[in-house]
């Protein structure tokens, strides 16, 4: 008797309205874990003994990003020209997957934040991009949501790319406190750290159900 396929858990909360305000941990992974955004770079230091470190390697002094990633780290820094609304608190891209840590202002915090030249386009585009119609449709959602922002930046770099690159779905993780928030900030900085950490066999600092995105 063959075995029935277990169904696959959908990672977003099905009541959740995910254009509340609030803060969201994202996670994107590339397809099939392929690590084609970022390569380590020559020479880059092995991390230090202690854990955790004083501070840890940036992300810059560990990773060389593909031409792929940085068409991804762009894609992630044209999302507040293109959402009123969006504020990108921290990212960072790694080989096979990156991290956005973003926050959605309520009306109120909206309107009382005054337009900068920031929101005029961002980095320019020799043609439209999934941000660039979004900012210039004036039919889509008052509101952005999570999901939308993560496709518009997916559908962007794929667009560039010529090519599927990334899983279908993503993982999130509403944030509820702030402690929750700091915990994740030290976690993206620490990211390229522990990557190579793990690669380097030292001690790793990990923190496992952030990493996972899930929210519980």
């Amino acid at each position: 008797m063959e075995a029935k396929k277990p169904a696959r858990r959908h990672p977003r909360l099905k009541t959740y309205d995910y254009s509340a305000p609030g803060a969201y941990f994202i996670t994107v992974c590339t397809k099939d874990r392929q690590p084609f955004l970022a390569v380590r770079r020559a020479g880059c230091p092995h991390p230090a003994a202690a854990v955790p470190p004083a501070e840890p390697l940036p992300a810059e002094a560990v990773f060389a990003l593909t031409e792929i990633g940085r068409w991804t780290e762009e894609a992630i820094r044209r999302t507040e020209s293109a959402y009123p609304g969006v504020c990108i608190l921290s990212y960072v891209v790694m080989p096979d997957h990156w991290h956005l840590l973003l926050r959605l202002l309520s009306p109120e915090e909206l309107a009382a934040t005054p337009e900068t030249s920031s929101r005029n386009g961002g980095m320019g585009a020799s043609r439209p991009t999934s941000h660039d119609k979004a900012a210039s449709n004036p039919e889509r959602p008052r509101r952005p949501t999570v999901p939308l922002i993560v496709r518009a930046i997916k559908q962007e770099v794929t667009r560039r790319a010529g090519a599927p690159l990334w899983q279908t779905s993503f993982y999130d993780h509403v944030v509820r406190t702030e402690q929750d928030l700091q915990d994740i900030e030290d976690y993206i900085r620490y990211n390229p750290q522990s990557w190579l950490e793990k690669q380097t066999g030292s001690a790793s600092i990990i923190l496992t159900d952030i990493q996972r995105g899930n929210d519980r």
